[in-house]
């Protein structure tokens, strides 16, 4: 099932990157090269569960591959992951 998701939060040390995919949850990604995303880009395309998978930045209308670590996450963990030195959306 395809899940589309905002990019939250992104930590440029680990090139790890968690996407708020609704409802409260999130899922961490690995970005291949952490300049495809910003905070705030749309992608759409991924899954849940570990796996490799093409996706749409929908923002930057570019494809990309990124790595999916998690399933679905409430979106404080999820950040917590990425964490350490990341930026985040103001509220």
């Amino acid at each position: 099932m395809a899940i589309k998701g905002v990019i939250i939060c992104k930590n440029e040390d680990s090139h790890l990157a968690a996407a708020d995919i609704g409802w409260g949850e999130g899922i961490v990604v690995e970005l291949s090269d952490s300049n495809d995303v910003k905070i705030g880009d749309t992608l759409s395309g991924l899954s849940r569960g570990y796996m490799v998978t093409p996706c749409y930045n929908e923002t930057s209308q570019s494809v990309l591959t990124v790595t999916v670590l998690s399933g679905g996450l409430p979106m404080d963990a999820a950040c917590e992951i990425v964490s350490n030195e990341f930026e985040r959306i103001a509220s």
